[in-house]
């Protein structure tokens, strides 16, 4: 496959507002927020391929596709194993980069893809 350009859609938890609730629905939380992030890259995009990391077992990635079709019944699914596939280990990357500049006030690798950030939604309170 050739992708002409990156965008880079984010949806970004601060995971000392979530309780020991939310905390237990992992799963859910994450098809959700998936869901979130995907709004907002179709507002901007036409989508018709989403390449997840293949997490979980084959319950919970049937569960994340099942919900993603509730609301986006026209995009097609795969899920890759980022020690495998080159462009999930970009994308394990990017997260990395996410994730270091907002636990560890660390923006070195965050500003090498700032430019290619399309839409980075911040939830504060869960």
């Amino acid at each position: 496959m050739y992708y002409p350009y990156i965008e880079i859609y984010t949806t970004i938890v601060e995971k000392y507002s979530m309780s020991e609730k939310i905390m237990q629905r992992a799963n859910d939380l994450y098809n959700q927020l998936a869901c979130i992030t995907i709004s907002h890259c179709i507002r901007d995009n036409c989508i018709q391929l989403l390449l997840v990391d293949k997490r979980g077992d084959h319950v919970v990635r049937k569960a994340f596709d099942e919900y993603i079709s509730l609301f986006h019944d026209d995009i097609k699914i795969e899920h890759l194993d980022s020690q495998e596939d080159k462009i999930m280990q970009v994308v394990d990357f990017v997260a990395w980069s996410i994730h270091r500049k907002y636990e560890m006030e660390d923006d070195r690798f965050y500003n090498l893809i700032t430019k290619k950030i399309r839409a980075e939604v911040l939830i504060k309170k869960l």
